[in-house]
């Protein structure tokens, strides 16, 4: 105011100090409750009060990510009324799932506290690891298979499969998986021991990503049993088989996995074969062990021999193996012995001087051991042998042995017949039949060696009257004469005459 026009001054100062407890704040840059894997994201937490906080600790679910307690602090922004806390994750991953905390603490009075929360869930396609306890095991052990899906949604689907064939699936086989945190399944499947345990084994995890969208991840893995490649054939040893009659030859293979590849050897070295892409001229079946049949509906000596099969694998790392089972194929019969002769009489006739043939054929499903061609002389009861063949010992050239047809064969020529041919001719042959029983068999075959009948006659020449006369008429043929007689001057006046 104004004094005697003197103007006089006078003040108070009153201050005011604005108290209050702590409170915090807790943002995202940028914003949202699901976030891509991968991404960046910066949190800010602020804690503002008067007096200033003197607390500031940033979580992720327990664990602390920052935590300020007063004093100097490069990351810390300090005013007169706050503290602020900037924590930027570049890169996020599923383990960022989590509910991040801002807490303050303050001191007006006594302590004070505030918090904030925000929930952040880190959105992902679902990831798929797949492992084998042993991916080559022996025939004898199992195999454990682990797939282990992640993703962030937790995949709700996960489906195990064995060569395209699905063996477990989750949710539906409980047991099968089991949660090890928030965003990752276990899964486990043994394998018992056999083949049945190799194969190709996929497993096929699903999620839901952003705006639900499913999304599916698969991964596979092979596993091959450790088994060389083994084979078998059935029959397994020799057999015997009637001609004509059907068989079957079997080869059985077997290995670490499907084979790759069977052969089969015929005696005449014609092979047929097998490949893994079912494709050949052997027709085979099955998955582990392969059955593979090779028919022969009549059989004949030309199937007669040795069978070979041979099979193939190769497993991971290694070279091919093979390994091959033979068998023999006998034909087997009863020796059937046919006796034929070039003669075409119904008399079985051949004129003297006149050539013929005699053939002795002697069939066995075993080739016949011996053979013998004989005649017996209508005159006689002792038999003349012509031909004789013992296998083991010199074969007489004129023997034909065919192992094709398995017979032997012998053909009797006379360029010139002669009474001395005449009679009656056996084949006698001898052979190993069935369960290598001795067999024989015996034909027999007459022939008559003729001509026409000649007669001459003789005397005693010019002789005196009253003296005796002696004239001899004779007739010959191979068949005797049953008629003889003398004529006297042409006439058919029979000095003498004699019937037979």
């Amino acid at each position: 105011n104004t004094i005697d026009n003197t103007e006089k001054l006078s003040e108070h100062v009153l201050t005011l100090t604005i108290v209050g407890d702590v409170e915090v704040t807790l943002t995202q840059n940028p914003i949202g409750t699901e976030l891509n894997k991968g991404s960046s994201v910066t949190f800010t937490c602020k804690a503002e009060g008067n007096p200033l906080p003197t607390k500031l600790t940033l979580k992720k679910g327990d664990q602390e990510i920052k935590t300020y307690d007063g004093g100097a602090d490069s990351d810390i922004d300090t005013t007169t009324y706050h503290i602020l806390y900037e924590h930027t994750v570049s890169s996020l991953t599923l383990d960022d799932t989590a509910k991040y905390t801002c807490e303050g603490e303050n001191i007006n009075g006594d302590v004070k506290s505030d918090k904030a929360s925000l929930d952040i869930v880190v959105i992902s396609k679902v990831e798929v690891t797949l492992t084998a306890s042993n991916k080559i095991p022996t025939k004898e052990e199992s195999v454990t298979i682990t797939c282990i899906a992640t993703g962030g949604r937790k995949p709700h689907s996960v489906e195990l499969k064995r060569d395209s064939t699905s063996i477990k699936s989750y949710p539906s086989d409980s047991g099968f998986c089991s949660s090890t945190n928030s965003s990752s399944l276990q899964c486990t499947y043994t394998a018992t021991a056999g083949y049945a345990s190799g194969g190709i084994y996929e497993c096929i995890g699903k999620n839901n990503v952003a705006n639900s969208k499913e999304e599916t991840t698969t991964k596979s893995i092979g596993v091959y049993v450790s088994q060389a490649v083994k084979v078998t054939m059935t029959p397994t040893s020799e057999t015997e088989v009637p001609p004509g009659t059907g068989f079957t030859i079997t080869c059985h293979v077997e290995g670490g996995g499907k084979p790759d590849k069977v052969t089969l050897t015929k005696p005449d070295n014609t092979v047929l074969t097998w490949l893994k892409d079912s494709s050949g001229s052997l027709s085979c079946s099955g998955t582990f062990v392969l059955t593979c049949n090779y028919v022969i509906s009549s059989p004949a000596y030309a199937n007669e021999g040795q069978y070979r099969c041979d099979g193939y694998n190769t497993l991971p790392g290694q070279t091919e193996k093979t390994q091959s089972a033979t068998v023999s194929l006998v034909l087997v019969k009863d020796v059937d012995v046919t006796l034929t002769k070039s003669i075409t009489s119904n008399l079985n006739e051949v004129y003297l001087g006149n050539p013929f043939t005699i053939t002795c054929l002697a069939d066995g499903g075993r080739i016949p051991f011996f053979l013998k061609l004989s005649r017996t002389p209508r005159s006689s009861s002792t038999a003349t042998q012509i031909i004789r063949y013992n296998k083991g010992t010199l074969t007489p050239a004129a023997v034909i042995v065919s192992e094709e047809t398995n017979t032997l064969t012998y053909v009797h020529s006379v360029t010139s017949s002669s009474y001395n041919d005449d009679g009656t001719y056996k084949c006698l042959s001898k052979n190993k039949a069935a369960s290598k029983e001795e067999k024989n068999d015996v034909e027999s075959a007459n022939v008559l060696v003729v001509k026409n009948v000649a007669s001459s006659i003789s005397t005693t020449g010019i002789v005196n009257k009253g003296s005796q006369l002696s004239i001899t008429c004779s007739a010959e043929g191979n068949r005797r004469p049953h008629y003889v007689g003398l004529e006297k001057d042409g006439s058919a006046h029979f000095v003498q005459r004699m019937e037979i």
